[in-house]
C-alpha cells in the first residue's frame, strides 16, 4: 500500500514512455523477478532475516506500480468502451484458470516439502513473468487519445463525480484492509487446518472464479460497472458473518460457503475496480490514475496499520457463546464484513453511463426462474386444450362420439 504513493512517479514515466506496453512489461517482469529470485535464494543458500523480506517485496511493490498506472492507461484506449467489461472479465477468467489449476499442487508440495515446494513455486514465477513478457510485448501499441499531462492534476481533482469514485476506493481499501491479514493467520494458528485443505478451498474459489468471470463478462457492460461492484460487495460482505461462526469443527462446510461467496464477490470487485475509473474519467490521462490508485493506496495503508493494531490486540482474546469457541479475529471479521456492505450506499453517488439497479441485478435469477415455470405452466395449459380440442380428455383417454 505504501508503494501506491510512488504512483506519482510512474505518471511520470508513463507520460514520458514512448511505449506503454513495453514500460508495463519491463516493470512487470522486474517485480517479479525482483520476488521470485528472493524466494528461490532464500531456499537455495541462506534464510533472509525478515527485514530482507520486507525490503525486497517493498520495491517489488514500487516497481510494480509502474505496471499497473501504464497498463491501465494502455487498456483504456485500447479497448472500446462497450467492451471493457467483456474483455477484463475474460482476463480475470484466465487468471481464475491459473490460480485453480496450480493453488493446490503448490500447496501440496509446500505442505510436504517446504523446501522443494516453495523452490518449484519460485521456479515457476520466474518461468511465467517471461512469458507475461512475451505475450504483452505482442499487443499492438495504441496511439495516446488524450495528452495526459501532470498539469491535469487540477482538472481531475475539480472532476466532483471522478473524486466521489477515488474517496471510495480509499474507503474500499481501508476496509478490505483492516482485515485482511488475518483470514489465513486465523486458519493456520488459531483453527489449524491443513495447508492441503485451504489448497482446496481456494481451488474451489478460483473454480467459481471462472464460472462467474465468465458470466459477468457477458453481463457486466448491459447492468453497468458500479452495479457489479454493489453486487460485490454485498457478496463479500457476507464472508464477515460466515468467519464469525467459523469453529475448529465447521470450518470445513463454512469454508466451502466462503469458497463460493468469495468466488462471485471477488470477481465481480476485480472487474469492476478496473473497469469504473476507464469509465468515470473523461480522458485516459495517466493523472486519473494516478489519483485513483493514491487514493486506494493510502486508504489501504491506513486500513493495514490500524488493523495490525486491532489485530495484535484481540488476536488472542476468545470466549465462549453457547459451545460455539469465539476468538476476537472472528468478531472483528464480522465487523468489516458491515463496514464493507456500507459501501453499496457510498458508491450510489457516483454517476455512470449505465447503471442497472442492485436489487434488480440480485432478483433477476429468480425473475428468470419465475419466467421459465410460468412458461412451462402456459405450455402445458395450451397442450391440454389442444389434446381436447383433438378429442382427448385429461386422462388420455379417446372421447366416445356420442352419434
Amino acid at each position: 500500500m505504501v508503494a501506491q504513493i510512488f504512483q506519482i512517479v510512474s505518471v511520470y514515466m508513463v507520460e514520458r514512455a514512448r511505449s506503454r506496453k513495453l514500460l508495463a512489461g519491463f516493470s512487470g517482469l522486474l517485480s517479479r523477478l525482483l520476488w521470485s529470485s528472493f524466494i528461490l535464494l532464500s531456499m537455495l543458500f541462506l534464510k533472509a532475516p525478515p527485514v530482507a523480506f520486507i525490503i525486497v517485496f517493498g520495491i517489488s511493490q514500487i516497481v510494480l506500480s509502474f505496471y499497473t498506472s501504464a497498463l491501465s492507461s494502455l487498456m483504456r484506449d485500447a479497448i472500446p468502451q462497450e467492451l471493457r467489461g467483456n474483455i477484463v472479465g475474460k482476463r480475470n477468467l484466465f487468471s481464475a484458470v491459473v490460480t485453480f489449476s496450480t493453488l493446490p499442487l503448490f500447496s501440496f508440495l509446500i505442505e510436504r516439502d517446504e523446501h522443494i515446494g516453495y523452490t518449484i513455486f519460485a521456479l515457476s514465477i520466474l518461468i511465467f513473468s517471461v512469458l507475461s513478457f512475451v505475450f504483452l510485448s505482442k499487443v499492438d501499441e495504441v496511439p495516446r487519445k488524450s495528452l495526459g499531462a501532470l498539469a491535469a492534476l487540477k482538472e481531475v481533482i475539480l472532476d466532483r463525480n471522478f473524486m466521489k469514485l477515488a474517496s471510495f476506493f480509499f474507503y474500499w481499501n481501508f476496509v478490505v484492509m483492516l482485515s485482511s491479514p488475518f483470514f489465513s493467520y486465523h486458519l493456520i494458528k488459531n483453527l489449524h487446518v491443513p495447508f492441503s485443505y485451504i489448497g482446496l478451498t481456494g481451488a474451489i474459489g478460483s473454480g467459481i472464479s471462472i464460472i462467474s468471470s465468465w458470466h459477468y463478462s457477458k453481463i457486466a457492460d448491459e447492468i453497468g460497472h458500479k452495479s457489479l461492484a454493489q453486487l460485490g460487495m454485498i457478496l463479500t460482505s457476507m464472508t464477515g458473518f460466515i468467519w464469525f461462526f467459523m469453529g475448529a469443527h465447521s470450518y470445513k462446510e463454512l469454508m466451502l460457503a466462503d469458497s463460493f461467496l468469495s468466488g462471485f464477490g471477488w470477481s465481480a470487485m476485480g472487474i469492476a475496480l478496473l473497469t469504473l475509473p476507464m469509465e468515470v474519467s473523461r480522458s485516459s490521462s495517466t493523472t486519473y490514475f494516478l489519483v485513483y490508485y493514491t487514493f486506494g493506496g493510502f486508504g489501504g495503508l491506513l486500513g493495514a496499520i490500524l488493523g495490525g493494531f486491532i489485530g495484535k490486540m484481540i488476536a488472542s482474546v476468545s470466549f465462549q457463546l453457547g459451545e460455539l469457541e469465539v476468538w476476537g479475529l472472528q468478531v472483528f471479521f464480522l465487523i468489516c464484513g458491515i463496514l464493507r456492505l456500507s459501501g453499496v450506499k457510498l458508491i450510489d453517488g457516483v454517476s455512470v453511463r449505465r447503471h442497472v439497479p442492485v436489487r434488480k441485478v440480485l432478483a433477476s435469477p429468480f425473475n428468470y426462474i419465475g419466467r421459465r415455470v410460468h412458461a412451462r405452466y402456459m405450455e402445458m395449459v395450451y397442450l391440454l386444450r389442444k389434446m381436447r380440442a383433438n378429442g382427448v380428455n385429461g386422462k388420455g383417454k379417446i372421447r366416445r362420439s356420442r352419434s
